[in-house]
């Protein structure tokens, strides 16, 4: 995965080729959020669904067919899950829970 985010840092400029500065990005620029391409990447591989805010129905697109709106709602998996999970993965496996806390950056043993 490494090899492949310093391949695409590489961004067509109009002065030649330049290498973006950030690992993660959209032709260059930073990504300002991610939840929209979160609930995509779910819902294509069946951890979640789009419904459509106004009439209720399951999407599959990115509008409803029904109202032809893109007021849609996701449910399913949220990123926060998988922290959850890290951190339960982490202690079964023997990690000491301040090693884990400071992986997962939790600030306080009670938040933990």
């Amino acid at each position: 995965m490494i090899e492949r985010r310093r391949a695409a840092r590489q961004v067509k400029a109009s002065s030649g080729v330049l290498l973006a500065p950030l690992v993660f990005h959209h032709d260059g620029e930073a990504i300002a959020g991610f939840r929209k391409a979160w609930a995509t990447a779910c819902v294509v591989a069946d951890l979640g669904k789009l419904t459509c805010r106004a009439c209720g129905q399951p999407v599959s697109g990115h509008k409803c067919p029904e109202c032809n709106t893109d007021a849609l709602k996701y449910s399913g998996r949220l990123f926060h899950d998988f922290r959850r999970s890290a951190v339960r993965d982490m202690v079964r496996a023997g990690v000491p829970e301040t090693i884990a806390m400071s992986i997962s950056g939790h600030k306080t043993r009670c938040m933990f």
